[in-house]
C-alpha cells in the first residue's frame, strides 16, 4: 500500500476519468488494508439486533456499484453474466443482498477483478 496520499497518474486515460480511477483505487486499497486480517466473525457480524449490514455484505455492494461504474463510464450494458455474479443492487425487500459463504480475501479479490 503506498504511504502517500497524491494520486498516481494514469496516462493511458482521459484526464478527468484517470483522476477518478486514481481516486477509487487508492480508496479501495486503504479499505483493503484495513479489513484483510478482519475473523469471518468480524466480517459476518450483522449487529446485536442481527438487522445491521455486515461488512461482508458492504464490501459486496461496493463491488457491485465498482462494476455498474466501470461499464457506465464505457457507455455499455452491464452483461447478464457480471449481474448474475455481483448483483443484485438489493433483494426483494429493498435490502443488501445477504452474503454468507466468503472469505474476506475473497470478496478483497471480487473487488481487486472490477
Amino acid at each position: 500500500m503506498r504511504t502517500h496520499f497524491d494520486f498516481l497518474e494514469q496516462p493511458e486515460m482521459d484526464t478527468s476519468v484517470g483522476l477518478f480511477y486514481a481516486m477509487v483505487e487508492e480508496n479501495v486499497d486503504r479499505l483493503h488494508h484495513l479489513i484483510e486480517d478482519v475473523t469471518e466473525e468480524e466480517l459476518y457480524y450483522k449487529g446485536s439486533d442481527g438487522d445491521e449490514n455486515s461488512m461482508a455484505q458492504l464490501l459486496n455492494h461496493l463491488t457491485y456499484v465498482d462494476v455498474r461504474w466501470v461499464f457506465r463510464i464505457k457507455g455499455e450494458a452491464l452483461p447478464d453474466s457480471l449481474e448474475a455474479e455481483h448483483g443484485p443492487m438489493v433483494d426483494k425487500d429493498g435490502k443488501l443482498p445477504v452474503v454468507t459463504s466468503l472469505s474476506v480475501q475473497e470478496l478483497i479479490e471480487k473487488q481487486r477483478y472490477v
